[in-house]
């Protein structure tokens, strides 16, 4: 499952980095010059669950553009991540001068909770641990004139650490992330 998990991901990010000139070069959308370069928002579908998903966006250009997504648990509800980690690089196929489809390429780290049972001790032990691994993820923008932005973003990223414990092979990326350009 690992390898395929792999493969996949190693062939959509080539497939994106090849066919990425010839979309963006096909496509002269005027860029709009009050266009802000940076961009900061937060998961609204992650805050619903007590947790807190923040990302920063910077536009390279008008098809490049690089973010850090920073994740934290507020409170303990039902979600075992303590915080996450996620640089990116994001290659965007503008549609109209504020809205566009994108790919996303990222690294992510992702710091975990997992009860473990000790038969010795008999009791249930509280362990930390750490998934890390590239990722890929596709989504949609729409910014408006007062430049407040809505992010549709779903995508995975495959665990490629070698700690010996057994988390999800793919960990789901998603989210609705509402932000402001400035």
């Amino acid at each position: 499952m690992k390898v395929q998990a792999f493969k996949l991901i190693g062939c959509s990010l080539i497939l994106a980095f090849l066919l990425s000139p010839m979309i963006c070069i096909g496509q002269e959308i005027e860029q709009d010059p009050d266009w802000k370069k940076n961009e900061l928002s937060i998961n609204l579908i992650y805050l619903s669950g007590g947790y807190t998903s923040i990302s920063y966006e910077r536009s390279v250009s008008q098809y490049i553009s690089l973010g850090l997504d920073v994740g934290a648990t507020l409170y303990r509800f039902d979600f075992d991540i303590n915080y996450t980690l996620a640089p990116y690089i994001r290659i965007n196929f503008p549609t109209r001068k504020r809205n566009m489809f994108f790919i996303e390429l990222n690294y992510g780290l992702v710091n975990y909770t997992e009860e473990s049972f000790d038969r010795d001790l008999r009791q249930t032990l509280m362990i930390e641990r750490r998934a890390m691994g590239p990722g890929t993820a596709i989504g949609w923008k729409i910014t408006n004139k007062k430049e407040y932005s809505l992010n549709l973003v779903v995508g995975a990223l495959a665990n490629n650490n070698n700690e010996g414990f057994e988390f999800e092979d793919i960990i789901p990326r998603f989210g609705i992330y509402l932000g402001k350009r400035f």
